[in-house]
């Protein structure tokens, strides 16, 4: 057999080679992207709703402002709430917000 014709026959295993390996890698691709498919719906989701977190969150910042007892209120009732669970006592914060009369 000649160089040249070697040569060529390499080339042809060579390039049946690779397009073995292109088919293989759009097939892996393909698989890949079914499993993790749930995932990145579920973080598109998470990325669209981003503008509506900011949105309560901004409105959330103004209520605080406005009214400081009322997040000053959240925050302590959580902690109490979380007393309560492990204590079976109702703390004085829980029990101002609870028991707060009407106005």
């Amino acid at each position: 057999m000649s160089p040249r014709q070697s040569r060529d026959e390499r080339k042809a295993i060579l390039l049946r080679e690779i397009q073995q390996q292109r088919l293989d890698l759009i097939a892996t691709r393909r698989d890949w992207l079914e499993a993790t498919g749930v995932y990145d719906r579920g973080w598109s989701k998470l990325v669209s709703l981003r503008s509506w977190a900011i949105v309560a969150s901004s409105a959330m910042a103004v209520v605080s402002l406005r009214h400081p007892r009322f997040s000053g209120a959240l925050g302590s009732s959580r902690a109490g709430y979380l007393e309560y669970l492990a204590h079976g006592q109702k703390p004085a914060a829980l029990s101002i917000l609870i028991d707060k009369p009407a106005t």
